[in-house]
């Protein structure tokens, strides 16, 4: 059986993927090592804590709590996410550039 483990942060309520493992001794990294660097990067001001599946189920990243789960970082999401951090002139001096620098790293 495998598990992953997440890096999130309750106050923002987002998190994202940083690795694998299994009962039988394989590990494997991140799915988007690129979305890992932009997370932090983003989140930089702020405590990141590692989660585990069973910790973002309880604390409403599924059906737990339908109105403020916790959201993913894929490709998929992470440009929407990175925008709602846009909180000052700093974050928004760095955050367009970064959103193209991740796009380009996950088109190759």
């Amino acid at each position: 059986m495998s598990s992953s483990l997440y890096l999130g942060c309750h106050k923002t309520r987002q998190y994202v993927h940083v690795s694998e493992s299994s009962g039988g001794g394989w590990f494997r990294g991140a799915n988007w090592s690129v979305l890992v660097g932009a997370f932090c990067r983003v989140h930089h001001d702020e405590v990141l804590v590692p989660m585990g599946e069973e910790e973002i189920e309880e604390t409403g990243g599924d059906s737990w709590n339908p109105i403020d789960p916790y959201r993913e970082w894929t490709p998929e999401t992470f440009e929407a996410l990175a925008a709602e951090l846009v909180t000052d002139e700093y974050t928004a001096s760095y955050i367009p550039e970064m959103v193209q620098y991740v796009k380009q790293h996950l088109a190759e």
